[in-house]
């Protein structure tokens, strides 16, 4: 088995008026009951998946920091990514936003 594979989607978003605007997609839709609040990374976070044994198959980690909105996708058929390593990632480039 080699090594699980993500990639990452990042949106800026733009004050309009009293709210936010995503420029390529709503960031801001309401959490289906299929997605699960992930805590300490960005300012919000939700995992869009199944997790077994700590590894992702096909899901996407969505994060929300400031005026950005990213995505770190992985679309694997088997359990291969380290949800631990798609958390820690989505930190780092959490961290380097503004």
């Amino acid at each position: 088995m080699g090594p699980g594979v993500i990639s990452l989607t990042l949106n800026q978003m733009q004050t309009v008026g009293d709210g936010m605007v995503v420029t390529v997609s709503d960031s801001r839709q309401a959490a289906s009951k299929h997605m699960v609040e992930v805590s300490g990374v960005g300012d919000e976070a939700w995992l869009k998946g199944q997790v077994a044994d700590g590894k992702i198959a096909v899901g996407s980690l969505i994060v929300r920091k400031g005026n950005w909105a990213f995505t770190l996708d992985s679309s694997v058929m088997e359990y291969r990514v380290s949800l631990d390593a798609m958390k820690a990632t989505a930190q780092k480039i959490a961290s380097q936003l503004k």
